[in-house]
């Protein structure tokens, strides 16, 4: 049965209010050379506060997701909101050195996946299953969307009011906004019962499971890293040309529209999984993006400005596209009953290295000769997706036309 067209209406701002609550999301990013330099921080120690955001993400997948298997995903959401804009408030406002830094963005982690999962449960409660996926992947995609939208909104505020803490301040109060519009969009929607009771820690994991899940590590690692550095690394090289055109904009700006376009990456990825089948689509995806990554180190040796923010543009869309793909594959492979499970896994897996990534990247920055520091930091996540490439090519998937060996 086909859903009136007032419950997608309902789910268009739905979409939308998750990208307002969420507007703060990169705004640590947005500010990283100001705070670096108020904070005297090294590389390592921004890399660190910004995985500390992840680090209660991860954590709260604990907590959160056995907590919406009993119920209340509404009161969730609203208090996660709540947790979520309160930190990034305070953020802007109290913090002044690592420790609070990291402290403050670890709870506003922890906030942002109880919106996240609640919301894509509540709205899984209004569709059946033949119409759920378009509404489910609208979500998904808006959660993309706010990152690209967050870093530009937050850049320019900054550049206006030449406060870093203002600018993110304003940000986060406009995000509160968004508690309110996902209070009236679903404080009159019903809850569907949950009859899994399984623990979703007691399982084994077969051997096709794991190879997803360790691509999808590697995917999280990659994309995480770009998302924090990619940005720095752009204003440094633009800074340093003397070009018209790089004196007009910054890498901030530069990157929050690759990220704009790259949340279609998830959507097109999933295409192509249909057409071709997940192994196949994977590795088109994963080459382009290792390809991708050895070259975009090398481009300051170059500096011509177009060409950079082509092969950037490229490599963020690589870097985002094969996202859902993953997905799809433990879905494929994947018995009913151990869905949630595995689901669960991947994603507590990809936190973990989404984590590790801006860390890494960070002491590599700080380590490497200076003339060098980004042609082998971005060199290193071409090889790790070239690890990706070999892995996902020995899956095989035996209830896929496409797939199998």
């Amino acid at each position: 049965m086909k859903p009136d067209r007032n419950k997608y209406i309902w789910a268009i701002f739905m979409a939308i209010a998750l990208v307002v609550t969420l507007l703060p999301i990169a705004s640590y990013i947005a500010a990283i050379d100001q705070i670096k330099d108020e904070w005297d921080l090294n590389n390592s120690e921004v890399g660190m506060i910004y995985s500390s955001y992840l680090i209660g993400y991860a954590l709260s997948a604990l907590i959160i997701v056995p907590l919406t298997d009993k119920g209340n995903r509404k009161a969730i959401l609203i208090v996660s909101a709540v947790i979520s804009v309160t930190a990034h408030i305070l953020f802007s406002i109290v913090s002044d050195n690592f420790i609070t830094g990291s402290i403050v963005r670890l709870l506003a982690g922890v906030g942002y996946l109880g919106i996240y999962i609640c919301g894509i449960r509540i709205i899984s409660d209004q569709f059946d299953e033949n119409n759920k996926g378009k509404v489910i992947g609208l979500f998904v995609t808006s959660q993309y969307l706010s990152h690209s939208i967050s870093l530009g909104l937050t850049d320019a505020l900054i550049n206006i009011t030449h406060n870093w803490r203002l600018g993110y301040s304003l940000v986060s109060i406009l995000s509160a906004s968004g508690i309110i519009l996902f209070f009236f969009l679903i404080y009159k929607t019903e809850e569907k019962p949950v009859t899994n009771t399984l623990n979703p820690w007691s399982f084994k994991l077969d051997k096709n499971i794991i190879k997803v899940i360790i691509s999808y590590s590697i995917h999280a690692l990659v994309l995480y890293s770009l998302r924090v550095w990619s940005p720095v690394f752009l204003n440094s090289i633009f800074a340093a040309s003397s070009g018209e055109f790089s004196n007009k904009i910054s890498g901030n700006t530069i990157a929050a529209i690759a990220f704009a376009i790259a949340a279609l990456g998830p959507f097109i990825g999933g295409i192509f999984a249909d057409r071709i089948g997940i192994i196949r689509s994977s590795s088109i995806i994963i080459a382009i993006c290792s390809i991708s990554g050895f070259l975009f180190g090398f481009v300051e040796l170059i500096n011509i400005i177009p060409l950079i923010i082509v092969l950037f543009f490229i490599y963020t869309f690589s870097a985002s596209a094969d996202s859902s793909i993953y997905q799809t594959g433990i879905i494929t492979i994947t018995k009913n009953n151990k869905l949630g499970q595995n689901l669960g896994m991947q994603s507590f897996a990809g936190l973990i290295s989404g984590c590790i990534g801006p860390i890494i990247i960070g002491f590599v920055t700080d380590v490497s000769p200076n003339n060098y520091q980004w042609i082998i930091s971005f060199s290193l996540l071409g090889f790790l997706s070239l690890l990706s490439f070999v892995n996902i090519n020995m899956l095989s998937i035996p209830n896929s036309k496409f797939d199998q060996r």
